[in-house]
């Protein structure tokens, strides 16, 4: 396990470690600890640390590429652990400090799981705490092709919260007003982390979003 406690270079060799046996122990016996493993890295993935976090994530591919992270997998007390993502998300929600860090490097480990996080991030009612997370994973993964496969399906309903705000529509409660400027700032992140070469399909999804309000107005 990745103590908490204790010099961060200590934490990373724990982590390296734990990257060292995902690789390189027999299928048979990783099965048998790939829970216990799972979670120790879920901790890390968390810590105060960049180097901590970084050095988490690799472990984490490295389970990943062994096809051995998810839900199902029997932990030690016999129940099913789940999707690393989804328990980070539910930390983010709880406002665990370091979550978000930790969603981060499991994204950028595999960020094929952008497709499930984005619509989970994007489940009605929006969120202050949701849209400044998925503001934070357009940051860190901003470039990617898979940042960029998500700004289609993320800018519709963060355009349309934004825009209410913005024609006062949520005027009266303070609340509302909080998620329509989060909305703003997330559309925006993630309008900056396409690359050059995706910029072409952004403004059709802008243009796109666009007509629809237009006609619906």
């Amino acid at each position: 396990a990745v103590s908490q406690a204790g010099d961060a270079s200590m934490r990373r060799g724990a982590c390296l470690g734990l990257a060292e046996l995902a690789e390189s122990t027999p299928e048979e016996q990783l099965e048998e600890v790939a829970a216990d493993i799972q979670a120790s890295i879920q901790k890390a993935l968390c810590d105060a640390d960049d180097g901590v976090r970084s050095a988490a994530g690799g472990a984490f591919a490295a389970l990943a590429k062994r096809d051995l992270v998810g839900d199902g997998m029997p932990g030690a007390n016999g129940a099913e652990t789940e999707e690393v993502h989804v328990t980070l998300l539910a930390q983010i929600d709880a406002g665990s400090e370091g979550a978000l860090d930790g969603l981060c490097e499991v994204l950028r480990a595999r960020p094929e799981l952008l497709e499930d996080v984005v619509p989970l991030l994007m489940e009605d009612p929006l969120s202050v705490t949701r849209c400044s997370a998925l503001a934070g994973v357009a940051k860190a993964l901003a470039g990617s092709d898979a940042i960029e496969d998500s700004v289609t399906e993320s800018l519709g309903p963060l355009l349309v919260a934004a825009a209410a705000g913005a024609q006062g529509a949520m005027a009266e409660d303070p609340g509302d007003r909080e998620i329509a400027a989060a909305a703003l700032s997330a559309a925006e992140a993630m309008c900056q982390a396409v690359s050059v070469h995706g910029v072409y399909e952004l403004v059709c999804a802008i243009r796109g979003h666009l007509s629809i309000d237009a006609a619906a107005g």
